[in-house]
Order: structure tokens, then C-alpha cells, then sequence
């Protein structure tokens, strides 16, 4: 209770004591007008509480990546929230505080108040707020608190109301307008392929329901003691398999090893759709998410993440082969990196690395390749700070027929 309160009853309380002593009217006139006045606030913003109903909407977004395409609600982008309060009964509603959390904005600035004079009977009426999404994830609004003073403001009352909204902000994605997947990138290891049924042979992986039997590798099934199917490039040369560690998770709040991998992963994401190309995010494949993952899916799955997660490249290193191209992404912070990428580059007729670095304070000085580079590697760096600048450099690497790739210098 208000200390306001407290001394409004103490002063009706006083008063009638004195009127008891002194027996003078004017006092026992002035405790009960005290009291009356008390008693008056209090029923007031009790029934100012009374039949009302909350609901939340979203109005917007306007779009911080206009050219990603994204469906949804993305990081960065700009919305209104709107809340629209209802009074069910037939009694007017007067000055009412409304106090709204908004787990969408930036830590430090969830906080909005709103204050409505007036609400008449079996009316309406709505209150919005811009709101710029700060991080990806799904998020929950919790209820809405309303506090009543009546017309003196002299007591106040405090009620929440529930007024469900769930939103899922999928990871910013950045448009890309090239990555390196086609054209000579190919003929630089084609040539040395077997071809069968006027497609390049290119690998081998688990057997699904479906294959034919006609492309059972067998030497491979009886290695890995499962049965195994050929893979071709014509099954492969427009898909791309994207990999990375969630695990580990180095720097604070947005500027993270986890954040940047999932945002580039869903910048390449994003550009394989709208090529209608397949995409898939290993080691999900078999576990988190099943094969050929619609490109939906994938970034409600990112946005979900959350570090500690089984998505991880142990998984994807005990694969015999992975017949796409393999975007991994890959911290330097982590002392197994260079074996990573060693061990990567022989299961796949192409990797891309996207090599992670500034979020810790030690890291190893040979960066992510160690020795010379694999042949059929592209090592990109990414610096804390510099996200764009790496996927700017992700649309330009090209490789030349016949040319070894070299890792760019980090620092």
C-alpha cells in the first residue's frame, strides 16, 4: 500500500479520535469524509480492473535486408507492437497505467508505459510501440500489468492480464549474389571421375528408401558394415551442405562464434532457395532435421538454436562422404580446426571455410589450415566486426582450373 494510503487512514483514524475526545462535530465530519474519500478510491480502482481483456498483435515489419527475401520476422527488422484493451463491462474504466515488457528489444530497453484516461463501456481502443528485433530466437510475451488509482490516486491496485503472443525471429540473412558452386569449379576435379549412366560419380552415402538397387555400392556397404548408394553429380552439383559447431559459443551478445555461423549459414541458406537449389544443415540430417529440409525449416531451426545444442561436426566427421559442396564454418579459437578442415576436405569434392576470428584472446597463429591447403578448399576469413566483408568475399572466391587455394592471411 501506498504511503499516500497510510496517511489518508491515519488522518481519518486521528480525526476520529480527537471527535471521541472533544465530541466536536466538525472532526467526526472530517474522518468520515476522510474515510469516505479512502473508500471511494478504493472501490474505483477496483472496478477499474474489472472486465477488461488484453490482445497483442503484430503490425509491420518493415524489412532490414530488403533483398533477402526472408518470409517471417528476421533480426533487425523494424515492427509495432499493438495492444488493444477491451472493456467488457458496462462501466467506464479512468486512469489506468499500463506497463508492457517486449522481450524482442535490445537488453536494457524491454520497458514500455502507457497511460489511458478514459476507456467507456464495451469499448476499445489500441496502443502501439515500435519495436526493432534484436536478436533471433523464439520469444514469449508475458502479461500485461495494469495498476489503478482511482480518481484521487490516493490507493492503487495492481492486476495482470494474459494476452498470448509467441514470435519466432528468424536469423538476419544477408543477400548473396554469387557463391562458389558451379562452373569451373567443377572441372578442376571432374576429369578425374568415374562416369556411369552420363553422370560423374562423386561419392556415396546411406541408403534410403527409394534408391535402386542398381547403385549399391558395395565395396563401401561391406566397409561401413550398412548399405550404401552411389552418388553422382547429377544428383549433387545444384546442393549445398552446411556445417558448423554449436557447441562452443566464444564473445557477447550478438558478436558470437554461434551468431555469426548462423547467420552465415542462413545467408547461404537464402541464396540456395531462391536458386532452387537444395540445402541442407548437417549433422542435422538424420537427427534434428530429416533430408531435403524445406529452406523454412532450416531457419526456424537456427532460430531456435541455442548454444550447447547437438549440432556439431563430430557427427558429420564419422560420415564416409557427403557428396555437396560443404560450407563449414569454423572457429579459430578451436584447437582442432586444422584437423577439422584436413578431414573435411577428403569427404567432399568441395569445401568452403568460413574461418571464425577475434572472439577469442589466444588463438592458433596457423590459423584454421596449418599445412598447405587441401586442393578442393576455399578458406575464407571472417574477423569479429566484419561479417559483411567476409560474405562480400564468399561471393567473389573462385577457384581456376588447375590452381591450387591458398588461405587468405588473417592479420
Amino acid at each position: 500500500m501506498a504511503i499516500r494510503s497510510l496517511t489518508i487512514l491515519l488522518i481519518g483514524a486521528v480525526c476520529y479520535v480527537l471527535a471521541m475526545a472533544t465530541q466536536n462535530g466538525w472532526l467526526y465530519l472530517f474522518a468520515g469524509f476522510t474515510w469516505g474519500v479512502g473508500l471511494i478510491s478504493v472501490l474505483m480502482a477496483w472496478s477499474n480492473l474489472r472486465n477488461l481483456e488484453f490482445t497483442r498483435t503484430i503490425i509491420g515489419p518493415t524489412r532490414a535486408q530488403p533483398g533477402a527475401d526472408a518470409a517471417g520476422i528476421s533480426e533487425d527488422d523494424e515492427l509495432q507492437i499493438g495492444i488493444t484493451i477491451h472493456n467488457r463491462g458496462f462501466i467506464p474504466k479512468y486512469y489506468l497505467r499500463i506497463t508492457e515488457f517486449c522481450p524482442l528489444e535490445e537488453p536494457g530497453k524491454e520497458a514500455r508505459a502507457f497511460f489511458l484516461t478514459s476507456l467507456g463501456p464495451r469499448a476499445s481502443v489500441r496502443v502501439t510501440y515500435p519495436v526493432k528485433c534484436y536478436r533471433r530466437g523464439e520469444f514469449t510475451f508475458g502479461p500485461v500489468n495494469v495498476e489503478s488509482s482511482g480518481p484521487f490516486g490516493l490507493f492503487k491496485l495492481n492486476r495482470e492480464f494474459v494476452a498470448p503472443l509467441s514470435v519466432l525471429v528468424f536469423p538476419a540473412s544477408h543477400p548473396l549474389g554469387q557463391l562458389p558452386l558451379s562452373g569451373n569449379i567443377w572441372s578442376d576435379v571432374g576429369g578425374r571421375l568415374k562416369v556411369r549412366a552420363g553422370s560423374l560419380f562423386c561419392g556415396s552415402r546411406e541408403y534410403q528408401p527409394g534408391d535402386s538397387l542398381r547403385h549399391i555400392h558395395w565395396r563401401n556397404s561391406a566397409r561401413w558394415n550398412k548399405l550404401m548408394v552411389k552418388e553422382f553429380e547429377g544428383s549433387s552439383r545444384n546442393s549445398l551442405a552446411i556445417t558448423f559447431d554449436a557447441r562452443g559459443n566464444l564473445g557477447q551478445g550478438k558478436e558470437t562464434t554461434l551468431e555469426y555461423a548462423i547467420k552465415i549459414a542462413a545467408s547461404a541458406a537464402r541464396y540456395c532457395s531462391r536458386r532452387g537449389m537444395r540445402v541442407r544443415l548437417l549433422p542435422a540430417q538424420g537427427s534434428l532435421l530429416p533430408a531435403d529440409t524445406s529452406t523454412t525449416l532450416i531457419m526456424e531451426f537456427l532460430a531456435r538454436l541455442e548454444p550447447g545444442d547437438s549440432t556439431n561436426l563430430d557427427h558429420l566427421l564419422e560420415q564416409p562422404r557427403v557428396p555437396d559442396p560443404i560450407l563449414a564454418i569454423v572457429s579459430l579459437a578451436d584447437p582442432r580446426g586444422p584437423d577439422i578442415v584436413q578431414e573435411l576436405s577428403t569427404k567432399t569434392r568441395l569445401l568452403i571455410v568460413v574461418a571464425l576470428t577475434g572472439f577469442a584472446e589466444r588463438e592458433p597463429s596457423e590459423g584454421v589450415s596449418g599445412n598447405p591447403s587441401p586442393r578442393n578448399t576455399i578458406i575464407i576469413p571472417c574477423r569479429r566486426g566484419e561479417l559483411q566483408a567476409a560474405l562480400s568475399a564468399l561471393e567473389t572466391a573462385h577457384r581456376k582450373p588447375g590452381r591450387r587455394i591458398q588461405e587468405t592471411p588473417i592479420g
